[in-house]
């Protein structure tokens, strides 16, 4: 479902419900078809819950398995939707942590928390490389599997790839306050499945490692609004998973999810 382009001056109050409504209604359907088609192997998101019905997607055993496989998804697989969409998004919170200049001259740094087998981390490279903007980017996961498949698809690309649990990250590899700029896409939908702590674990971890005025892009489908930001309840919040319509009149509804951002 793509409902086109929006012009953010001429949303009404009677627009905003009608948005929201939408974003509602199409999580729900889309929950009730991924359960549908993971019976089938052909998952292609993330189902929005109240608990998760999904509970193996919390398992890193699950996640070494899916990503050692012959299906298409181990080898090609994208939670939600594609850079395409992100990017006005991206443009608008992320591009500024970006092209500030960083601490004592360093290039900038920008994280993929849980990268499994996306091209994101790609696309990102390609977007920023075409405009002239030198970034570090790398592509994190507690999946040995998911860094080879993810390895494998940046090419040639001068990426970095780190198998790292990111409830547990480790200080010589992630310092504090090193990145500028991280992204989750259903990272930590598939950490509220694991259930306990394993969210708030990886929120606290991700806020140290990210500099001051860095920020971090969620985007989420399984876990409510309010228990997400629950999680991110020591950051500051500037998009809680509301609509969110650009100046070019790109709608978050697009995303297939809910859009957050938290800035340090």
């Amino acid at each position: 479902m793509r409902i086109g382009r929006w012009r953010s001056t001429c949303v009404s109050s009677l627009g905003i419900w009608w948005l929201t409504s939408q974003v509602v209604n199409f999580l729900n359907e889309g929950a009730i078809h991924h359960m549908r088609n993971h019976e089938r192997g052909g998952a292609r998101s993330l189902p929005r819950s109240v608990g998760c019905w999904a509970t193996s997607f919390g398992k890193q055993e699950y996640w070494e398995s899916f990503y050692s496989g012959d299906t298409e998804d181990a080898k090609d697989f994208e939670w939600f939707c594609s850079y395409e969409d992100i990017e006005p998004f991206f443009r608008d919170f992320a591009r500024p942590a970006l092209e500030k200049p960083s601490p004592a001259a360093l290039r900038p740094q920008l994280m993929i928390a849980g990268c499994g087998n996306s091209r994101l981390a790609n696309e990102i490279y390609d977007d920023l490389s075409s405009d002239g903007i030198e970034v570090d980017i790398w592509n994190v996961d507690y999946a040995e599997a998911a860094i080879a498949r993810a390895r494998a698809v940046a090419g040639e690309r001068p990426l970095k790839h780190v198998v790292a649990d990111l409830r547990d990250l480790p200080e010589e590899t992630f310092p504090e306050n090193s990145f500028d700029v991280i992204v989750d896409k259903g990272t930590m939908d598939a950490l509220f499945c694991a259930g306990g702590p394993s969210a708030q674990r990886c929120a606290e971890q991700l806020h140290k490692v990210l500099r001051p005025s860095g920020v971090m892009l969620v985007l989420s489908g399984v876990a409510s609004s309010q228990e997400l930001l629950q999680s991110f309840r020591d950051w500051t919040t500037i998009l809680d998973g509301s609509p969110y319509i650009t100046e070019e009149g790109e709608a978050s509804i697009n995303l297939r999810s809910r859009l957050f951002v938290f800035p340090k």
